[in-house]
């Protein structure tokens, strides 16, 4: 809400009266410490430094009235991303208890944290339980590595025809998944909260685009793994040169993954950038190549290769992007 104040003097200071909204959203009052910050555009910003907890609590607690079962699931994947930490759903009769509380469980398999505080036979109250002070980075570069290890080990099960390796990469997405869903809460509580810098707002915008990328790397190195899965158990063959070849250019672009996963957090001069975004780009027009070369010689024989192939230009593509996002602040 905009709204013109007028100055007031007292002495020889000038003061200014503070929205009474504003004062009460954050729990502030007199004696209370605020941050005052002068932009090189004149503008002047404002924000708290402490906020009370029982604001905070407050603002994230919500009470649900359960009507249609059916979009609970959906429904409380969105409550969580948007940074309620309590949710309370409130239900009639016993009979759909069991209903709810299967969706619920849907939704605890994959949202980190979330967790049933308490239950009766009409309501069930869950919580976030985790830490607000959690740290963005700390837990990109965790996601980043459990992405890396599905795809190596996607080509090492090819390679060696490992089916267990395989199946664990499949099982390994949902750690994958329960990570994004998490890291994207974070930022949306720190984006809503308003007090965050402008700066670091451009900056959360693109760490969100980020792990979203690396979570579809993870997608990407699924679909290999169960590509593998169908090689090992329909004994199909494939031209161990070739698989060799597709394990050489995903080692290159590993290393690439691995310098970008390095310097998350610095910031990277534009040579560099460029010729990490030039390798990157060239890796992926070379894994397209040998797949379309693939195909015009065997149709037939070489489609789940290809769709291997493919997975990995992929996931080039991903890392391209993630190259761009997390290096944005030079």
């Amino acid at each position: 809400m905009r709204k013109v104040y007028r100055l007031q003097a007292i002495g020889g200071s000038y003061y200014i009266a503070l929205p009474k909204e504003w004062l009460k959203r954050f729990g502030l009052g007199k004696g209370s410490h605020v941050e005052v910050v002068v932009e090189d555009d004149g503008t002047l910003r404002i924000k708290p430094i402490e906020i009370q907890e029982e604001v905070q609590e407050e603002l994230s607690k919500i009470e649900v009235e359960v009507q249609e079962r059916e979009t609970l699931f959906s429904l409380l994947i969105t409550l969580y991303l948007r940074g309620y930490d309590i949710i309370s759903l409130r239900f009639k009769g016993s009979a759909i208890a069991s209903t709810i509380r299967d969706a619920v469980n849907r939704a605890k398999n994959i949202l980190l944290g979330f967790e049933i505080v308490d239950e009766d036979s009409f309501s069930i109250v869950l919580q976030v339980l985790s830490s607000s002070d959690t740290e963005i980075h700390t837990l990109i570069k965790n996601m980043c590595r459990i992405a890396r290890s599905m795809y190596l080990d996607s080509i090492v099960a090819l390679i060696e025809r490992d089916a267990e390796k395989a199946y664990s990469v499949e099982a390994r997405d949902q750690d994958l998944n329960r990570l994004y869903f998490y890291i994207t809460r974070v930022i949306r509580k720190k984006v809503i909260s308003g007090i965050v810098e402008p700066k670091e707002l451009l900056k959360l915008v693109d760490l969100r685009m980020a792990v979203k990328a690396v979570e579809e790397i993870g997608d990407d190195a699924k679909r290999v793994a169960k590509i593998v899965q169908e090689v090992i158990l329909n004994d199909i063959e494939i031209d161990i040169n070739n698989i060799e070849r597709l394990k050489m250019y995903v080692d290159e672009l590993d290393e690439i993954y691995r310098n970008t996963m390095n310097k998350i957090e610095k910031v990277v001069p534009l040579p560099e950038l460029l010729e990490s975004l030039y390798r990157c780009e060239k890796i992926r027009t070379e894994l397209s190549n040998f797949r379309k070369d693939l195909v015009e010689k065997d149709p037939k024989a070489l489609t789940l290769l290809s769709e291997v192939i493919y997975s990995y230009e992929d996931i080039a593509t991903h890392v391209y992007d993630i190259i761009s996002l997390i290096y944005s602040s030079i």
